[in-house]
C-alpha cells in the first residue's frame, strides 16, 4: 500500500506497547503514512514477530515499570536512531484491584506496579528524552490512556 498523506510533522516514532492492540494499530498506521516506526514492549518474541509482520524499523524490549532500565534504553535508542522525534507512551496495564478483598500488602504491590508501568515509566521516558528532543528543535509526545473502573457497594 502506498504511503498515505499525513499532517503529522514527525518522521520517526517510538511506540511503547507497540506489539499489540492500540500500539500495533498505531504502528501500522504510521508505517502506512510513511513514518519510521520503532516499537518497544516487554516480550521479545512478540515484538520481533510484530516488527516483521508490520515492517517496523526496529524493536526493543522495554518494561516501562522498570524505571531503572529507562536511562540506558534511551541512550541506546537515540544513539541508534538519532532521527527519533516522536514518543507515543502507549504501554500500560489494567488489572482488577480490590481494596476490600485483597490483603493490604498484595493490593499495594499491585497498585505500585500499575503506577510504575502506567505513570512513572512514561514520565521517565518523557523526561529522559527531553534533551534529545530539545536538540532536535521540535518533537511530539503522545500519551495514550484508558480507564478501567467498577463500582462496588461495601
Amino acid at each position: 500500500m502506498p504511503p498515505q498523506p499525513s499532517n503529522l510533522s514527525f518522521q520517526t516514532v517510538l511506540i511503547t506497547g507497540g506489539a499489540g492492540g492500540i500500539g500495533r494499530a498505531l504502528a501500522s498506521h504510521f508505517i502506512a503514512s510513511g513514518k519510521k516506526v520503532i516499537i518497544a514492549g516487554r516480550t521479545a518474541s512478540t515484538l520481533k514477530t510484530t516488527a516483521e509482520e508490520i515492517g517496523a524499523a526496529a524493536c526493543y524490549v522495554l518494561d516501562t515499570g522498570a524505571t531503572a532500565s529507562i536511562p540506558p534504553f534511551i541512550a541506546k535508542l537515540v544513539q541508534e536512531h538519532p532521527d527519533l522525534d516522536c514518543l507515543i507512551n502507549n504501554a500500560g496495564v489494567q488489572r482488577p484491584l480490590s481494596v476490600l478483598d485483597d490483603p493490604p500488602a498484595e493490593f499495594l504491590a499491585k497498585a505500585d506496579q500499575e503506577l510504575d508501568i502506567n505513570v512513572r515509566g512514561p514520565l521517565h521516558l518523557e523526561l529522559g528524552l527531553l534533551p534529545h528532543f530539545r536538540a532536535k528543535g521540535a518533537a511530539t509526545i503522545v500519551n495514550v490512556s484508558s480507564v478501567l473502573g467498577s463500582c462496588r457497594s461495601a
